[in-house]
């Protein structure tokens, strides 16, 4: 598979920021651009980075289990 230079940026932004997902969420994103779908993937991983109301129910969740 042959990546273009978004996708490994988008790639690298992932990894970098994986200790402040849930492993759902990370893999939904990475699954995401492997897909071939940079834009929305990028899109939802800057949404779950942005703090909100929806974060914090996740991270409390992912503490619980």
């Amino acid at each position: 598979m042959v990546l273009t230079r978004e996708q490994k940026k988008a790639f690298a932004d992932l990894k970098y920021n994986k200790d402040k997902l849930t492993v759902q969420q990370y893999r939904t994103v990475k699954g995401q651009l492997l897909a071939g779908d940079t834009s929305g993937a990028l899109k939802g991983l800057q949404k779950l980075l942005t703090p909100g109301k929806q974060m914090e129910r996740s991270r409390a969740y992912a503490k619980k289990t």
